[in-house]
């Protein structure tokens, strides 16, 4: 994919991907020309602990890996977002904060992988423990992104 304007045409590739089930998604807010496994964090009881083994983490649904694309643009302390699947349904949340700093503007990367490099985790989530390349890289914004977000209360803390 190129470094070009983002498409409809990038979306609708990317759609049709996901259709294929070969491939998983990664999204992230920088063009990665490769990935390393990374350490995960997760928010139990307002405290961040380690989700796992460090690892590359990917969605066999692309629509997770557009919001974490464009959640992970200008993320920085304070913000918080999560992602669940419930019933066969994808359910986004975001803090005020998080959500402010999306706009019209955001460009965010979904990276594809073929899933034969992944293991599956659970549910919709698939990790990989190499240094792995994308197969290809596509660019996404927010118009590409069409599912509501609810807004997380701020944490306590």
């Amino acid at each position: 994919m190129s470094n070009s304007k983002p498409s409809k045409s990038s979306f609708l590739t990317l759609q049709e991907l996901e259709r294929q089930g070969k491939y998983v998604f990664h999204g992230s807010g920088k063009r990665l020309e490769q990935l390393e496994p990374r350490q995960a964090f997760t928010t139990v009881d307002d405290q961040s602990v380690e989700d796992g083994v460090p690892a590359i983490h990917a969605s066999e649904l692309v629509d997770y890996a557009i919001f974490m694309a464009l959640i992970d643009v200008n993320f920085k302390s304070g913000c918080r977002a999560s992602c669940s699947y419930d019933n066969e349904k994808l359910l986004f949340g975001a803090n005020a904060l998080c959500l402010s700093l999306i706009t019209e503007s955001t460009v965010g990367f979904v990276h594809v992988f073929h899933k034969s490099k992944f293991e599956h985790r659970i549910g919709i989530e698939w990790r990989c423990y190499s240094v792995i390349e994308p197969i290809a890289i596509v660019e996404v914004v927010l118009d590409d992104f069409k599912h509501q977000i609810t807004i997380m209360p701020e944490s306590s803390s």
